[in-house]
């Protein structure tokens, strides 16, 4: 048996579609610690907001934090979100059962940004929906079908 085939032989009850999309996500998706497992997408973002009005010019100070997030891969849903980098980073929209959590460490920022990752966090949780941030040298239909292709 040659070498590529014993290492698809030892991927436990994953199509060579599935692999491949799985490969995509890793390379397109602009996001850390990506794991696909049996049921379910499991990704890190960070998320960025800025302090202050929009009249205190100059004095903004940005605050970023990791959102963990896990999405059941069972009806998931991708479609695409942004596609043009003029109106933001591109992503793809994921809908599905998904369950989303703030890293440690959020009461180290000022009450005001607590209160707006808090809300950020509410509003998806209410929604049931997530952004997935895909890197500009990739098109997003390419990752949506990648996530299309994992969904049970």
């Amino acid at each position: 048996m040659s070498l590529n085939k014993v290492a698809i032989a030892e991927r436990t009850s994953q199509s060579q579609k599935e692999y491949d999309a799985i490969q995509l996500l890793k390379m397109g998706g602009d996001v850390f610690n990506l794991k696909v497992t049996d049921s379910n997408l499991i990704y890190t973002d960070k998320n960025c907001l800025l302090s202050g009005s929009a009249t205190e010019r100059g004095r903004h100070r940005e605050y970023c934090h990791d959102v963990h997030y896990t999405i059941s891969r069972h009806n998931l849903q991708a479609s695409i979100g942004k596609s043009l980098p003029i109106i933001g980073d591109p992503t793809a929209t994921l809908v599905g059962d998904i369950s989303i959590e703030l890293a440690s460490g959020l009461s180290e920022y000022p009450f005001e940004i607590r209160k707006k990752f808090e809300t950020y966090l509410h509003g998806i949780k209410e929604k049931d929906n997530a952004e997935f941030p895909v890197r500009k040298s990739i098109a997003v239909e390419t990752l949506v079908h990648a996530l299309q292709i994992l969904s049970l």
